[in-house]
């Protein structure tokens, strides 16, 4: 029974220590929650995570929540949410295939890649007031 404890030890460190190295696993299911006119506050909150990545020009803002995936060979799959005067104004999911990626399992170096596509209507914002 006393060496048990020590294994157990042993074994939950080696476990903590790979999810750090697989990257983010962030529930991409709560973005469910995500409607237009929130604050990034509340995005934050909704997700319960910070984004993995942002981006700034001006007015607008994109942030990006993702999901590594390596244990299961799943593409690593994203959620970009859009904000106009830090109000959202469009969200919209993407994904990198495994055809896409280099082996590596943080899904962080592939934001905005696979077939990400900006929404209509943040080009069309992008255009009004910037």
């Amino acid at each position: 029974m006393k060496i048990m404890a020590p294994l157990v030890l042993t074994i939950t460190m080696i476990l903590s220590g790979c999810i750090g190295i697989l990257g983010p696993s962030q529930d991409l299911s709560k973005a469910n929650y995500i409607s237009a006119g929130m604050t990034k506050r509340e995005v934050a909150e909704t997700m319960g995570a910070e984004p993995v990545a942002t981006e700034f020009s001006g007015r607008f803002s994109e942030w990006h929540f993702c999901k590594s995936d390596e244990w299961t060979g799943e593409n690593h799959r994203f959620v970009a949410v859009y904000f106009g005067d830090d109000k959202v104004i469009a969200m919209k999911p993407y994904s990198v295939s495994l055809s896409r990626r280099t082996g590596d399992a943080d899904c962080r170096p592939y934001v905005k890649k696979g077939n990400y596509k900006e929404p209509d209507e943040v080009r069309e914002y992008r255009i009004k007031f910037e």
